[in-house]
């Protein structure tokens, strides 16, 4: 979904408008929670090519919350 409204900005806006327009949107999509780790990287890019680094990286540091069906292990949830 961050992906294609990426795609849909950028041909709007062009690259460099449409990234940054979309740094105000990322960071309170809840496909990245439960932490913070993507939004201080994606908040920095102004390029798709960043983005999608950032978002691999978040994908990566992410693997440790997650069990073998790739679901939040208990305790991993966010305080509410």
């Amino acid at each position: 979904m961050m992906c294609r409204h990426l795609d849909l900005m950028v041909e709007v806006f062009g690259e460099e408008l449409g990234c940054r327009m979309f740094r105000k949107v990322a960071p309170v999509l809840p496909a990245v929670r439960p932490s913070n780790e993507f939004n201080r990287h994606v908040v920095l890019t102004s390029t798709k090519s960043g983005f999608h680094e950032a978002l691999e990286n978040y994908r990566r540091w992410r693997r440790q919350f997650l069990d073998e069906n790739g679901e939040l292990k208990p305790g991993s949830s966010p305080r509410r």
